[in-house]
């Protein structure tokens, strides 16, 4: 969902209207860059949308800003996390068998460096092994180069391929 802040209601009234035709009604939509790069004058409560709570992070400094909206038949809490690396949310949702989801959901700039890149790789390394339970990491990671289908990066050296690299560890 691109947004903008002059389109943010008609954005919002695109999404409520896919929730409501899907076949089967999502349990958690996660959004990356969902500010405009110059200003922000929306209320997270302008963003609501029913029977989902929601949960953001940096929507009041300097960044792009990520929302997360859960379905209230979800147990779900926001944890909080010491990182260098800003942009991200991390939820801790109770599955039925008693076991726990850790949902981090990330976006990274396309003009992110080299020690921002580093800190995500940290942050990342460290949410697998501290996890209680099982991990999804989703969001904007911005490396074009890399073909999900095989988990190739274009070349064996740099951020595309440490990224990978982070993600089989």
């Amino acid at each position: 969902m691109s947004s903008n802040v002059d389109s943010l209601p008609n954005k919002k009234q695109e999404l409520v209207a896919f929730i409501n035709n899907a076949p089967c009604k999502p349990k958690l939509i996660a959004l990356t860059e969902i500010k405009h790069k110059n200003k922000w004058d929306t209320e997270l409560s302008e963003l609501a949308i029913p029977g989902y709570n929601i949960y953001s992070n940096n929507l009041n400094i300097n960044s792009r800003g990520i929302i997360v909206y859960v379905s209230q038949d979800l147990v779900c809490k926001q944890l909080n996390y010491n990182s260098n690396f800003s942009e991200f949310i991390l939820l801790e949702i109770a599955c039925k068998d008693n076991t726990k989801l850790t949902v981090g959901v990330f976006y990274r700039s396309p003009y992110s460096t080299a020690e921002n890149d580093f800190n995500l790789f940290a942050l990342i390394s460290s949410l697998c092994t501290a996890k209680v339970g099982n991990s999804l990491c989703l969001g904007d990671f911005n490396w074009p180069d890399i073909d999900w289908s095989t988990w190739t990066p274009s070349s064996k050296s740099g951020s595309e391929f440490q990224f990978i690299d982070t993600l089989r560890t």
